[in-house]
């Protein structure tokens, strides 16, 4: 699975010091090829999945604060593989903190 992220960053107020960033990213399909040998490899069918992410933060100098909210979601296609959708999962959660800058 690969993700190719898009960030869009915002910095404000007069010094610039304080910034709100947006990342959101899809999911794409990987495609795997059948196996040639006797052993059943499983290859996902991806339905769709996406992350979205928001920060908002203020950097103080040598150190900064910030705090993030993040939701995720996959959903996989009902197969053999997966009949009663046992794979798909959502998650969110917010999270703060932090950091020096250097």
């Amino acid at each position: 699975m690969l993700e190719i992220p898009l960030v869009i960053q915002y910095n404000f107020l007069t010094s610039k010091r304080a910034y709100i960033e947006v990342q959101g990213a899809p999911e794409f399909t990987p495609h795997f090829r059948k196996s040639s040998s006797l052993i059943f490899l499983p290859h996902p069918n991806w339905d769709h999945g996406y992350f979205l992410r928001g920060s908002v933060g203020y950097n103080f100098g040598s150190w900064y604060a910030k705090a993030t909210y993040q939701n995720r979601y996959f959903r996989f296609v009902d197969d053999p593989e997966n009949p009663n959708g046992l794979y798909n999962w959502k998650s969110s959660f917010i999270t703060g903190g932090v950091g020096f800058s250097f």
